[in-house]
């Protein structure tokens, strides 16, 4: 008990009751941002006062401090009671700094990631190697020129700062390579390296140049050619070369239709052509893809178109045929009495064939042996003959009555005589023969395929060797009399 009192001073009696000494004590878990947890005497506790060793205090049973440095600190806890005061210390150890590291990819443009420490970060700082710098978690950097680098990245943070460095090797020149197709003109395409591009620049062989990724090129003359692609980068520049052969000369050729009057169509190379020109032959010419002419005079031409481009000039003939340049005009003669001769005098330029019509039911059609022709007449009267050409430039008949005074020989009556199938096909049957009659199968210019001797009643010629076309059967009796009939073997 104690008991005190002065002057104007009332008194009382204060009674203390202390069962123990006071112990302080404490626990710490952490890194850098450390934690204390008040383990001592809690009855009748007033307070926890912490000291932390590096100047900074704090108060309660449970504390966290962070520390800015490494080092070793001693950190005391001090308890308070109504009985007095305990203080407990206890040494950390506290190792705060950072650790630096990142990943890099990429080739003329690296990209860098930071893989080190984040906690309490404040930032990262990039050094390229090159005089560049950067920050943050992530970082772009493109270089200028190739070679090998030390790339550093420094982290800071609260408690100090760390540098981690690596070694990268980058090669950032293009590499330059292209196609080409074509002749005339040349089309080229890049094919090299495209990131950090500028230009690409053409050099053609011929004293040329172009720029682009893609590119045409006409050459003036064919032949062998060196041609260059130069790509331009950020880090330097590449050319890649190639020899190239062309052979652009045009191809001309034409095709023509018409008689008289012709038309011409130019069918040859047109990638590149500038113009065509004409020659007909008959010292008249034209220009154009396509030309018309009109000959003035029978006779054969020679006919050329000529194609012009930048790389030279090709040249292409045929020959030509004008057979006529007037409609046809058909006209003939006749002598003897019975048989007849009758001898073509009409247009015989261009024809195709000569129709002869007797004017008794029969007829004879042919080229070479219809410009003359035999008939007898087996009945007197009057006869209109007849004779028709057929020519490119048209078709003309002309007529004359014939007066048949006397029959002398009897002609074959076609109208007895049948002679089927026609067209024909491997077997020509000839029936109703009245009496043995010589046959011969001549062709349009009278040479004689076939003969031999058709006997009365039906006959069959076998007609499998000879081929198409068109044919005169001649048939001879045994007093002379004649008759041809037309015949088309398929």
């Amino acid at each position: 008990m104690y008991t005190g009192c002065g002057q104007d001073t009332h008194c009382g009696n204060i009674t203390v009751n202390c069962t123990g000494a006071i112990t302080s004590a404490f626990t710490n878990a952490g890194t850098t941002v450390r934690t204390y947890t008040y383990t001592g005497t809690t009855t009748a506790l007033d307070s926890v006062i912490w000291n932390f060793g590096d100047g900074h205090t704090a108060t309660g049973t449970t504390a966290a401090h962070t520390y800015s440095t490494s080092g070793t600190y001693t950190v005391c806890a001090t308890a308070y009671t109504g009985c007095g005061s305990n203080t407990a210390c206890d040494t950390v150890e506290i190792d705060c700094a950072p650790t630096s590291s990142f990943s890099h990819s990429g080739t003329s443009t690296a990209d860098f990631t930071y893989t080190g420490t984040t906690i309490s970060m404040d930032s990262v700082v990039w050094n390229y190697g090159d005089g560049h710098r950067g920050t943050g978690l992530t970082s772009s950097h493109t270089y200028s020129l190739s070679g090998t680098y030390s790339v550093c990245a420094t982290v800071y943070t609260a408690c100090g700062s760390n540098t981690s460095c690596d070694t990268i090797t980058i090669n950032c020149t293009p590499a330059s390579s292209f196609t080409y197709s074509g002749t005339d003109p040349v089309t080229f395409t890049y094919t090299g390296t495209t990131p950090g591009l500028d230009s690409i620049v053409w050099h053609f062989g011929d004293g040329n140049s172009g720029t682009g990724t893609t590119i045409t090129h006409t050459y003036t003359a064919a032949g062998t050619y060196s041609v260059c692609a130069t790509a331009y980068g950020l880090c330097g520049n590449n050319t890649s070369c190639s020899l190239i052969t062309l052979d652009c000369l045009p191809t001309a050729s034409f095709t023509t239709t018409g008689t008289i009057t012709r038309d011409f169509t130019y069918t040859g190379t047109t990638a590149g052509v500038d113009s065509v020109v004409w020659n007909f032959g008959d010292a008249s010419s034209a220009t154009g893809t396509s030309a018309t002419h009109t000959y003035t005079a029978v006779g054969t031409y020679t006919v050329c178109v000529t194609a012009y481009s930048p790389c030279g000039e090709n040249k292409s003939c045929t020959t030509i045929t004008i057979s006529c340049i007037t409609a046809p005009v058909a006209n003939f003669n006749e002598s003897g009495s019975n048989p007849y001769t009758f001898g073509y005098i009409g247009t015989i330029a261009g024809y195709d064939s000569l129709i002869w019509t007797f004017g008794d039911g029969s007829s004879f059609s042919g080229a070479g042996t219809a410009f003359s022709v035999r008939h007898a007449y087996t009945a007197t009267g009057t006869y209109v003959v007849c004779v028709t050409v057929v020519t490119s430039c048209g078709i003309d008949s002309a007529c004359k009555d014939i007066v048949v005074h006397t029959v002398s020989v009897p002609s074959i009556s076609i109208a007895n005589i049948q002679v089927y199938p026609n067209p024909a096909g491997d077997e020509l049957n000839v029936t109703r023969v009245l009496q043995n009659t010589n046959y011969r199968l001549l062709t349009a210019t009278g040479v004689a395929v076939l003969e031999g001797i058709l006997h009365s009643g039906n006959n069959t010629i076998i007609t499998k060797s000879i081929v198409p076309g068109v044919y005169v059967l001649e048939l001879t009796g045994l007093n002379g009399e004649r008759n041809m009939v037309r015949i088309v073997k398929e």
